[in-house]
């Protein structure tokens, strides 16, 4: 056999021609490819007499070539195919040129073959690091379980039909676009990554967003010329490989002059050789950090942009300059800067209606082929009461209701304007009752009569030119249910795609002004339901009652009109009125100019509701609805929104602001630093009662809401530090709000016990760091602490009496046993890189894991899998033993019911970690640090298994010890659950939490 085939890279490629190789084959980029050596080696072969059978040059048949170069060939530094960039590698390694020149290698394909394969790049378009960086659920390990090679291998035998990504510059969706485009086959043995480098056509066309070849060739001719030489197999190879690389551009996209101009640290590092160039430095991560790719362009500004954004989650582009590229390239490959917000541009009332007649022209044949079946069967659960200008404009009300609660609903149709088309509308619908009209009457006389022929205790009023969306009805309805309240009303959009009224402000004189006009739906003013006043153009549903009384008051009023009465009934009943985001409808603006939101319009007289009206503000703001809760309004300070991904504190402020909410209060988080997207994983329930702001200056947003709150949570102490000049410079505007300092971690406790792992104590420091952290704790009239330690602490420094809120943890009834769980896993948060927990896992995984690598079985891999921010890199750790795919995982209490043994290997703790906590309560028992035992008061054997990083050998044993005693794991497993329950009982953090905000308001 030849040696070649004993090489381990290339174990079970057969002897046979590459075009009889079998599913079997692993390294793939060992395969000779017969066409390609008569071309790249057409001299060596003819010096080596190697011909045809006919005596001609044509290299043989295709067999007789591939024996050849197994025999012989490889000896004399051929390289099979194109997939192995043989000059290159040269460049790259220095250690293997050195390696050929002396003899040890006859080629650096066959140091590749030997060891290079492992970790080294075989090609200047594919990355070993990046095919696994990228691609998160591969693993060295996993690729050579499947019998694989290394990743290489993997891609070119299925990653790339997959569309892997393993380099920046090779994208297979965006060339298997360009094939399409060109109409260019990319049938072949390795797909398309091999048909670009093998066909000469196929070497023009674009492979990423980040590279374009036509701008490439018309900006450098001597590119171009280069390649036509023969230097460079194309111009991404030239742009990639080039020795002077700041000397181009890869784009019209990214200049290379204007990035370096405007970041002197990144010119600095390029030559010191860390980065090719700025677009290197730019794609690893310049881009993430939102600085410009050419002078004049705010990449930032534009990844904010809420379709940049939703590509960007969906996985359609892996950054905002990529979505830039690919939708700002015009015809002639000029980029045009576009704007880094979506303006809809100006659309003018009369365009929109003429949209909506065609719309509803549109339908006409459709119906009165199959009318649209509004019939209500038994008793109605809703009156619907729909006007409209237009025939037009009635039946595109009448649509929207298709589908909406079938069978239940009581429609009638206003006719006021008398046209005939109307009268034929129950050709096209059926089921409804239609008020005719001898001659056009006005609006408030035919809304009395409907009301008084209404059959359901609620009412749906369409106001003219209003639609439902799918799925609004269901949700106004579900906040009647949950509210109790006798009116709900929600958002209103107009067609120019902005909110025209997201409920409506009562001033004193009685007049009205619509909440939220001109933002986008669901932004962070109108995205969470609350009480307000009143509903005037959007759809309302209202309790049929008020409504009835409200004509019989203004009889002349319509039905925009008439729910501003209805609400000051119901409030002078005690009823309330709500606000509810998903209930949306669609209207078209009547003359109404949408681009001024401070507008008011004509309301009540004021002296009839005089009881009711003396309580509202004289004038409101269109962001802000006003003081709504009986119960109180928090306004919850924090760094950045909590999402349950970040895990630890995160979570404990969510279940505050779950249980604050709960309570019956108004609350608005209030985010110091701009959120990078919306809270979309916040659990379901949460999100709609809470009103978010991120990013904005806390000065101008207290201004704004003068005595707008009773409360102010400050979520730590560097919150604190950072609000207490907007807080102090607005005290006047809120004298009566009382604040409450949660301490979370308390970063001078985790200082200190840094050093004193390293063996030093220095109480002077630690009481200076101390105060220095809590030099704005005056001014809360509370300071909460997460454990009982952080009491003793400040008690130091003058604090008394402070109480303790912990983290709010359920604990199952059932959980899965010994035998139906295995694997490790380490779920702990890592913020930053070189933190404790980052610091812990790092030492674990190089120093512990390969002690336990003979004493687990097989199964036992370790899976990380806590909330890892994007500065910190593991992907070293994946190419160790044991080690599974990185994940993120979005369900973290799964694992806990499937993982036998937790490692929270971390040698210090600031706090109580909360996923140590929650993973006992499903079942799960750590082996954890002194340091961390400490702070839970667990004690080793019984709740866990303790051993510092440090003792090394103890460590595996305890690991080893917990996951194969059957009898050890149920002891620590249910002695910890019963500890949980103590700890974090819910009911103990509500009534711990209500008696934290009884002392804030009565202190």
């Amino acid at each position: 056999m030849p040696p070649i085939l004993d090489a381990p890279g290339t174990a079970g490629v057969p002897s046979g021609p590459p075009v009889m190789a079998g599913p079997d084959i692993t390294a793939r980029w060992a395969l000779p490819d017969a066409s390609w050596l008569r071309t790249r080696y057409a001299e060596a072969l003819r010096a080596a007499g190697f011909a045809g059978d006919d005596g001609s040059d044509n290299g043989g048949d295709d067999a007789a070539l591939a024996a050849f170069w197994r025999e012989t060939g490889y000896e004399q530094g051929l390289v099979p195919s194109p997939l192995f960039a043989e000059d290159w590698y040269l460049d790259r390694n220095a250690d293997v040129r050195m390696g050929v020149t002396n003899g040890i290698f006859a080629s650096g394909f066959m140091h590749y073959c030997e060891s290079g394969f492992l970790a080294r790049d075989p090609h200047w378009l594919f990355s070993e690091r990046g095919y696994f960086d990228f691609n998160r659920d591969l693993t060295l390990r996993t690729v050579r379980a499947a019998g694989y090679a290394n990743g290489y291998d993997h891609f070119l035998a299925c990653g790339d039909e997959e569309e892997r990504i393993a380099h920046p510059f090779y994208d297979p969706a965006v060339f298997r676009q360009s094939c399409e485009a060109r109409r260019l086959s990319r049938a072949g043995r390795f797909g398309g990554f091999a048909l670009f480098l093998q066909e000469p056509a196929a070497r023009t066309l674009r492979t990423s967003w980040y590279f374009d070849p036509d701008w490439y060739a018309a900006t450098y001719p001597a590119a171009v010329e280069a390649v036509r030489a023969g230097r460079y197999t194309c111009l991404l190879h030239h742009y990639l490989t080039n020795p002077d690389p700041t000397a181009y551009a890869p784009n019209a996209f990214f200049s290379e002059a204007d990035y370096l101009a405007a970041a002197p640290d990144v010119a600095a590092v390029i030559r010191d050789g860390v980065f090719r160039n700025g677009y290197d430095h730019f794609l690893r991560f310049g881009a993430r950090e939102g600085r410009r790719p050419i002078a004049g362009f705010d990449l930032g500004e534009y990844a904010a942009r809420p379709d940049v954004r939703d590509a960007l989650r969906l996985g359609r582009f892996r950054d905002a300059f990529a979505h830039w590229a690919a939708h700002a390239l015009t015809p002639d490959s000029t980029p045009q800067l576009l704007s880094t917000t979506v303006s809809a541009g100006v659309v003018s009332p009369a365009q929109c209606e003429l949209l909506l007649i065609e719309r509803a022209r549109i339908m006409v044949p459709i119906l009165a082929r199959t009318p649209l079946d509004l019939r209500c069967s038994g008793t109605p659960d809703l009156t619907v009461i729909v006007a409209g200008r237009s025939f037009h404009h009635l039946l595109a009300a009448l649509a929207s209701l298709q589908g909406a609660r079938p069978g239940s609903l009581d429609v009638i149709v206003l006719d006021t304007v008398c046209s005939p088309e109307t009268a034929t509308l129950d050709r096209l619908v059926t089921g409804i009752r239609i008020l005719p009209a001898k001659e056009a009457v006005p609006l408030g006389s035919a809304l009395r009569h409907a009301l008084e022929m209404a059959q359901a205790a609620h009412c749906l009023l369409l106001p003219m030119g209003a639609r439902l969306v799918e799925g609004a009805l269901d949700a106004g309805l579900a906040r009647v249910r949950a509210s109790g309240a006798g009116m709900v009303t929600g958002q209103a959009v107009g067609e120019d795609g902005r909110v025209r009224e997201a409920g409506v402000t009562l001033l004193r004189d009685g007049s009205s002004q619509g909440f939220g006009n001109g933002v986008a739906p669901f932004a962070d003013p109108v995205a969470h339901a609350r009480r307000c006043d009143a509903g005037c153009d959007a759809a309302l549903i209202c309790e049929t009652e008020a409504l009835r009384r409200a004509a019989d008051i203004a009889p002349k009023v319509d039905l925009t009109d008439l729910p501003p009465i209805a609400a000051l009934l119901l409030a002078e009943s005690g009823k309330e009125v709500w606000y509810e985001p998903c209930f949306l409808s669609r209207v078209v603006s009547f003359g109404a100019d949408l681009s001024s939101p401070g507008a008011s319009r004509p309301g009540v007289a004021p002296e009839r509701f005089h009881a009711t009206l003396r309580h509202k503000p004289v004038a409101a703001t269109p962001t802000w609805p006003g003081r709504r809760s009986p119960g109180g309004n928090v306004l919850f300070l924090c760094l950045t929104l909590p999402e349950p991904r970040r895990g630890g504190l995160a979570l404990r402020d969510l279940a505050i602001l779950d249980e604050i909410s709960m309570a019956g209060l108004d609350v608005t988080v209030f985010s110091l630093d701009a959120a990078p997207e919306p809270p979309l994983h916040w659990r379901p329930g949460l999100q709609e009662r809470l009103e978010c702001i991120a990013g904005v200056p806390l000065d101008g947003f207290l201004q704004a809401r003068p005595n707008g709150y009773d409360l102010v949570w400050i979520s730590g102490c560097t919150v604190a530090r950072r609000a207490l000049p907007a807080l102090l410079a607005n005290e006047r505007l809120h004298p009566a709000t009382a604040a409450v300092l949660d301490l979370g971690w308390l970063d001078a406790e985790e200082m200190r016990r840094r050093r004193l792992t390293g063996g030093v104590a220095d109480e002077a420091l630690f009481r200076r760091e101390l105060s220095a952290e809590l030099a704005a704790a005056w001014l809360a009239r509370v300071v909460v602490t997460l454990q009982p330690h952080d009491a003793a602490l400040l008690a130091g420094l003058g604090f008394r009496d402070l109480p303790r809120l912990g983290h709010r943890i359920a604990v199952p009834e059932t959980v899965p046993d010994f035998g139906a769980r295995a694997g490790l896993v380490h779920t702990l948060p890592i913020h930053a890189p070189g933190d404790a927990a980052h610091d812990g896992l790092d030492s674990f995984v190089h120093s512990i894991l390969p002690l336990l690598d003979r004493s687990l079985p097989a199964e036992a891999d370790l899976l990380i899998a806590g909330p890892v921010d994007a500065a910190v890199d593991l992907f070293p750790l994946t190419l160790l033993p044991r080690m599974a795919p990185l994940r993120q995982a979005d369900d973290p209490d799964s694992l806990y019911r499937t993982c036998r043994v937790m490692i929270a290997p971390s040698r210090v703790a600031a706090g109580l970690p909360y996923e140590v906590m929650r993973a006992a309560a499903f079942g799960l028992p750590a082996v954890i640090g002194p340091d961390l035992a400490q702070q839970l008061e667990w004690r080793d054997g019984e709740e866990c298994l303790v051993a510092g990083l440090h003792e090394t050998a103890r460590f595996a044993s305890a690991v080893e010890r917990l996951y194969s005693d059957e009898t050890l794991w149920r002891h620590v497993a249910r002695t910890a659950r019963d500890a949980v329950r103590r700890m974090a009982d819910p009911a103990r953090f509500a009534a711990d939490l209500d008696a934290i905000l009884r002392q804030a308001r009565d202190a």
